[in-house]
Parts: structure tokens; sequence; C-alpha cells
């Protein structure tokens, strides 16, 4: 369910890690999908993890609770835990990765 940029140029990788058709998962999910499609564009690469179904790489990862977004760009890494709903405050957590890398 990962969804691929329509050019090689990826500055942002998202993990998502929801609990299948939970209800806080499936509103990050539409959140985070959202978020993707009408601000970051070509920007980012987003890989969506059902911890039900692949708990292992939630272990890996050291996510514990559901949802989590991991926003990774070449320099940083950052973890947000929550439904994450708020669109604004969630653009403003990721957006600064974005930009710490430079506009092209």
């Amino acid at each position: 369910m990962a969804e691929k940029p329509s050019t090689t140029h990826v500055r942002l990788h998202l993990k998502l890690f929801i609990a299948d058709k939970e209800k806080d998962s499936v509103i990050a999910q539409e959140n985070v999908n959202y978020i993707c499609t009408t601000y970051l564009k070509n920007e980012s690469e987003t890989q969506i993890i059902d911890v039900t179904k692949d708990f292992q790489t939630a272990l890996k990862n050291q996510v514990y609770v559901t949802p989590t977004l991991i926003v990774q760009s070449s320099e940083e890494k950052l973890k947000i835990v929550g439904n994450l709903s708020d669109t604004k405050k969630l653009l403003d957590l990721i957006v600064p990765s974005l930009v710490h890398m430079g506009t092209q």
C-alpha cells in the first residue's frame, strides 16, 4: 500500500504504522495521504505498515503505539505518535524536515 512518486527525486520517506481499521489509524492514514498528495506531491514516499500483520517491522523501528508516523530525510528522523488528525500541526512538523534539506 505504498504510494510511489512519479519522479525518482524523493526527499522524505514516511512510514506510517497503523493497527488495521482501528479508528485512529484510519484517521491518521487519511490525513497523511491528504498531506502527501496536497502538499508534498513528489517530495515524499509513503509506506503503510499494519502492525497486526507485520509487527516485526514495528519492533525494528521501535514503534510501540499506533498510529505512529516516522518522517525520515537524509539528515534527520522524526517520530510522531497520535491520530495525526490535526493537519496544520502535522505540516508544521513535517515541512521543516523538507525545508531543512533546501528546495530545488
